[in-house]
């Protein structure tokens, strides 16, 4: 299985943030026991140019892990994943500045058939990333519930709904202040024609409690996405649309919009 696409950042103030991304992806899974066990594993390099200071970089992740399918009725299946990488703070929702950072991850999740409409998942992730050229080192946890309630599958159209929560806890190396305990909801609706394309509109509220009080928030997302798909869905051209409000305890509110244009192949 092998992939590629481009990330082209462009911001609408003047300064050093621009950049261009050229990303290739190389994976390959195995299967056992009648396709109960699958052992997976990727490798994804990436060329990075900054546009405005002239400078390239490179970066790589890993990837490995397994799954296993039960003959349970309460669970279905779990699933199991290590990694290492490097990558930096513009690919991450919560923060827009540019810094370098290695990171580990590991988490374990299981999904459960409540029944033929209704399924959900429980996961937990340990993260711990170091940072190149800033005091950001930290690590932490986090714990999620999704879950999926099927409204139409007829063959050649799906309709269904998506509800999430999570739970973050983050530690700072250097700056306990700036620790943080973090709550998310998402309801998500999401329209398919199979084979085709996909479109699906979100919600999502996040609370965000620091060790120091002043930095607390509220932050607001509603998301648009669509997906079209060419070539017998080898090429996927993708769109999102998003609006984000950070209601501030401290300081002003701000607003923000994103648009991104991304394409996938896969050869």
């Amino acid at each position: 299985d092998l992939t590629a696409g481009i990330d082209d950042y462009d911001y609408l103030v003047e300064g050093v943030k621009d950049q261009l991304k050229i990303f290739g992806k190389v994976g390959a899974d195995r299967y056992f026991m009648d396709k109960k066990l699958m052992l997976t594993s990727s490798y994804k390099i990436e060329q990075l140019e900054k546009k405005n200071i002239d400078r390239e970089r490179t970066k790589h992740e890993v990837l490995g892990g397994f799954d296993y399918v039960f003959d349970l009725p309460w669970v279905y299946k779990i699933t199991t994943r290590a990694g290492w990488g490097q990558r930096d703070t513009k690919e991450e929702e919560e923060r827009d500045e540019d810094f370098d950072y290695e990171y580990w991850r590991y988490y374990t999740k299981t999904e459960h058939r409540i029944n033929p409409k209704l399924k959900t998942n429980l996961k937990y992730q340990y993260f711990k990333k170091d940072y190149v050229s800033a005091d950001l080192d930290h690590r932490g946890f986090y714990l999620q519930n999704n879950w999926d309630y099927e409204i139409l599958d007829d063959g050649k159209q799906r309709v269904w709904l998506d509800f999430g929560i999570e739970h973050k806890d983050v530690d700072y190396a250097l700056k306990a202040d700036n620790n943080y305990k973090k709550e998310t909801a998402e309801l998500k609706a999401n329209y398919q024609r199979k084979k085709n394309w996909k479109v699906s509109a979100a919600l999502e509220g996040n609370s965000y409690d620091f060790n120091d009080s002043s930095n607390d928030k509220k932050r607001y997302y509603a998301k648009l996405s669509g997906e079209k798909l060419f070539l017998e869905g080898d090429l996927v051209l993708s769109l999102d649309l998003k609006y984000r409000y950070t209601n501030n305890e401290q300081g002003n509110d701000k607003e923000q919009e994103a648009v991104r244009v991304a394409f996938k192949y896969k050869f």
